[in-house]
């Protein structure tokens, strides 16, 4: 079980969770306070990440941060296919992780953010978070558990997460 950190900016839309260790299990996973927004989207982006080296304990992570909403076998051929082609891009959201080191992130740190349109209605909140590879933060909606006031992983929106971003400088041909 590992430590959460939350820090905040002096702009107070960008928030920095940040983990003494990267969870291993559904277990790991209860160290976050998932009655706050940003933890919990913490929380999905560490889930999504163990996907590349243990599947079934990814998938069973996923499970967890979706909350009452569990996924299904398309989610699982959708990540299967997405790790085919992409299998590094869930490191990319890490702290230190950069094209130039393969991704290989420094710390268990996320970076997300906010702004005035990520409450589209009552029970949802949509985060963005940054991604070395990517040339724009990448959005993350929650929803909110009414009868516990947890937050998870809105329906398929982590879909827009594993989406690609640019090849680690060991994978370009070009570099």
């Amino acid at each position: 079980m590992s430590d959460i950190t939350v820090l905040t900016s002096a702009a107070d839309a960008v928030k920095t969770v940040a983990a003494s260790a990267m969870p291993q299990s559904p277990d790991d996973l209860r160290a976050f306070d998932l009655t706050d927004p940003y933890q919990a989207a913490a929380a999905a982006i560490c889930a999504l990440a163990v996907f590349e080296n243990d599947f079934e304990t990814g998938f069973s992570m996923l499970d967890y941060v979706m909350g009452p909403a569990s996924p299904g076998p398309f989610d699982r051929e959708f990540i299967k296919g997405q790790l085919r082609q992409y299998p590094y891009v869930m490191r990319a959201y890490f702290e230190g992780a950069s094209v130039e080191n393969d991704y290989r992130p420094s710390s268990c740190a996320v970076t997300l953010r906010d702004d005035p349109y990520c409450r589209p209605e009552s029970g949802y909140f949509k985060l963005f978070a940054v991604n070395a590879g990517a040339d724009s933060p990448r959005p993350l909606m929650l929803r909110k558990k009414g009868s516990t006031g947890e937050w998870f992983i809105s329906s398929d929106s982590y879909k827009g997460m594993m989406a690609g971003i640019r090849k680690p400088k060991s994978d370009d041909p070009w570099a």
